[in-house]
């Protein structure tokens, strides 16, 4: 992760792919969290 370089081709999908995994990360954890307590509320 070298921010010395600033091209603006590709800098988009560089970006995208940052946020993707982390963005992911957090859905699938909030959906465990909601179906444990989903299931537990029944």
């Amino acid at each position: 992760m070298s921010h010395s370089h600033e091209e603006h081709h590709g800098h988009r999908e560089a970006e995208q792919n940052e946020i993707a995994g982390p963005v992911l990360f957090a859905i699938v954890c909030v959906t465990l969290a909601v179906l444990i307590i989903y299931f537990w509320a029944q």
